[in-house]
């Protein structure tokens, strides 16, 4: 399907209008009408406002997404920071238990679920994807109040005086 057939079955999955979905995301209520009759090439910003919107991921309208423009886009960059969140847990996990080792299951559907063994024999336990991610939300959640406890709030200046002063003892 192209861009502007997407974008209006999504709507209408969504029952709204498109002068509604053009609130939602900012856009012109003529260019949604544009971009759904295919009369209007939208781009990828465009369309990754729009997907936001529609709470869909940008594939789900554009459907030959290329590489290089999925590296261009918000929702790129926050699916790179959630892989260096979940790689990091993973990573303290291993300092924590010992050991994690990665693995999966491939259904004959060729699906695939991941899941990792965490710790030493005969100690060591499974845990599933959607646990890191559970770990990942409760260490993001702790950091403000972690950070309250032992940030530095002096002036820079004061800060750089004092290492200063500290390294040339």
């Amino acid at each position: 399907m192209t861009v502007g057939e997407n974008i209006r079955k999504l709507r209408k999955e969504r029952g709204l209008t498109q002068k509604q979905l053009g609130e939602l995301c900012g856009i012109n209520e003529a260019n949604i009408r544009k971009y759904e009759a295919d009369k209007q090439n939208a781009k990828i910003e465009t369309i990754e406002k729009i997907a936001k919107a529609l709470g869909v991921p940008i594939v789900k309208i554009k459907e030959d997404l290329t590489w290089a423009e999925h590296q261009n886009t918000e929702e790129f960059k926050q699916l790179e920071q959630s892989t260096y969140l979940f790689e990091g847990i993973v990573v303290a996990l291993e300092e924590i238990y010992g050991a994690v080792e990665e693995k999966s299951i491939i259904g004959e559907n060729g699906l695939e679920r991941p899941y990792w063994v965490v710790g030493k024999a005969p100690n060591s336990f499974i845990l599933y994807e959607d646990d890191i991610e559970t770990i990942v939300k409760s260490a993001k959640a702790s950091i403000p109040a972690l950070v309250d406890r032992l940030k530095d709030t002096r002036p820079e200046s004061e800060i750089i005086q004092e290492i200063t002063e500290e390294l040339n003892k």
